[in-house]
């Protein structure tokens, strides 16, 4: 989860190092990356921390709920395709 506008305190810079970082240790496990407080920020901002990224990515909003659907169906599409836990 990236936070564009930065109101949640951490720099952009930050944020994206964080998701690399966390990305890197999961390997090729799928990983959805979700861009909130999308009311906050136009959507040059948005277009321009997903450059910097460089991955693909849902843009949502709480407080609106745009995108929120999208960002659901991509969680239960992801959660179809996992493997299921082994029982003992």
């Amino acid at each position: 989860l990236i936070d564009p506008s930065e109101t949640c305190g951490f720099p952009i810079v930050n944020q994206i190092n964080l998701y690399r970082e966390i990305k890197h240790h999961f390997g090729d496990r799928p990983i959805i990356l979700a861009f909130s407080k999308k009311d906050l920020v136009d959507e040059g901002r948005i277009d321009e921390v997903g450059k910097a990224v460089g991955d693909p990515f849902i843009a949502f909003s709480s407080l609106t709920r745009e995108g929120v659907d999208e960002l659901l169906d991509a969680v239960i599409s992801y959660a179809r395709v996992l493997p299921q836990p082994r029982t003992r």
